[in-house]
């Protein structure tokens, strides 16, 4: 990849159903919240905090980008007693440095999450090119109460 080509990456992130959408270029370094739809009594909601942390930190990884790599990252979060993240680390992965960046991001987020009983949730993060069809939710993220909605993440521009 041309170096002058990366100034046009750009990517957009939002979770599934939809708890805030940003949008973020290189060229700019902005974030720039263009829909915020909340409810109080989702999971999702308990995790906003960390969503939002991941919103402005999470970039999709340039070896992904150059190698057209796009799929799920499903992440395992705990959260301690005292309302901490304990532990990340990766139930199902890509690849490509989009694991590694998840785990990353989230072991850098040092918020409490007040609301969020002690437990193991599981997070899942989209990695998509920009007009490629979101990939159906499996089976088990509808079955599985600790599932947490999807945070997706569109890579604009060149591949």
């Amino acid at each position: 990849m041309h170096k002058s080509n990366l100034t046009t990456f750009k990517a957009v992130c939002f979770v599934l159903p939809a708890l805030a959408l940003y949008s973020f270029s290189n060229k700019h370094k902005q974030i720039q919240p263009t829909t915020v739809k909340l409810t109080d009594t989702t999971l999702t909601e308990r995790f906003k905090p960390l969503y939002s942390f991941m919103m402005r930190t999470v970039r999709y990884p340039l070896t992904a980008r150059e190698n057209n790599v796009m799929g799920r990252v499903v992440a395992i979060v705990t959260v301690d007693d005292s309302s901490h993240i304990s532990e990340a680390k990766i139930l199902r992965g890509i690849g490509s440095g989009c694991d590694e960046e998840v785990v990353k991001e989230i072991r850098l987020f040092k918020n409490d999450l007040p609301t969020v009983k002690p437990g193991v949730y599981k997070l899942p993060v989209l990695f998509l090119f920009d007009g490629e069809k979101t990939p159906p939710l499996p089976a088990e993220f509808k079955n599985d109460k600790n599932y947490l909605d999807e945070m997706v993440f569109i890579a604009h521009g060149t591949k």
